[in-house]
């Protein structure tokens, strides 16, 4: 079940050309898996994943402490912003009109690879099938020594996890979230097992790759080979859609 966002500040125009990059193998697992993978989100790169702002700690300590609550209070709600990103896994998107000279550089090792594009509406509907809850909508970037997260009560351990710093704002993402929470201890809801994992290094969840992958578009500088091999190997996994060769290597005209 796709919930476009819910956990977002707002969705992108239906419209919207969304991009994946990878490796050549990444998109071979793709097709044979008929799944994205969605990363842990404790293992990002970005060490900021899931985490508050500093205003939005201070708050909350001062709200508590006009409570009265004691300060262990305190102490348990950041506990638990921390460990719920172990149960939170992410997929993203980079929103663009156009090829990104920069995705390209940030996410191959080499020009060895592809790029998918769709778009916002056909992201959503690839996931349709898909039997747990996922959340798709856009990032907000935002100055983490200024700006406060707005917090929505009930679902507040999610808000950071659709927040990002501005460094990032290059990336435009458009990003998909799933949460697998912790089991409860003797069944109790309220006491969450940390001990337990519910994601492993992360997750394949299925997609209709039919409704999901518009283009397949090849590397920059890519050897001629390569995009042969990229159109007969989806064809052989029943992707009719067409394989392009990365607009910039169009020749310039003087």
């Amino acid at each position: 079940m796709v919930i476009e966002h819910p956990i977002f500040e707002k969705s992108a125009d239906p419209d919207a050309l969304v991009w994946r990059y990878m490796d050549f193998t990444k998109f071979v697992d793709i097709l044979d898996t008929k799944s994205v993978f969605f990363a842990r989100s404790d293992e990002f790169e970005d060490r900021f994943e899931g985490s508050y702002p500093q205003i939005n700690v201070t708050a909350r300590a001062q709200k508590l402490r006009e409570q009265g609550a004691p300060p262990v209070i305190s102490q348990l709600e950041r506990y638990l912003s921390k460990e719920i990103r172990r149960y939170v896994a992410l997929n993203c998107w980079h929103m663009n009109s156009h090829e990104s000279a920069a995705m390209w550089r940030l996410y191959l090792k080499s020009n060895e690879g592809i790029a998918i594009q769709s778009t916002y509406r056909q992201l959503i509907a690839s996931f349709q099938d898909c039997e747990e809850t996922i959340h798709v909508g856009l990032v907000k970037y935002i100055d983490y020594e200024q700006d406060r997260i707005p917090e929505k009560n009930e679902r507040y351990l999610l808000d950071p996890f659709v927040y990002k710093r501005k460094s990032f704002s290059h990336e435009n993402e458009i990003r998909a979230v799933l949460v697998r929470y912790p089991p409860s201890v003797d069944g109790k809801p309220d006491k969450p097992d940390f001990s337990k994992e519910t994601i492993v290094g992360g997750i394949n969840v299925p997609v209709n790759l039919e409704r999901l992958i518009s283009r397949v578009c090849v590397a920059p500088g890519s050897p001629p080979w390569l995009k042969r091999l990229v159109e007969s190997v989806a064809r052989k996994y029943g992707i009719n859609s067409p394989v392009i060769q990365s607009n910039l290597d169009n020749s310039p005209i003087y």
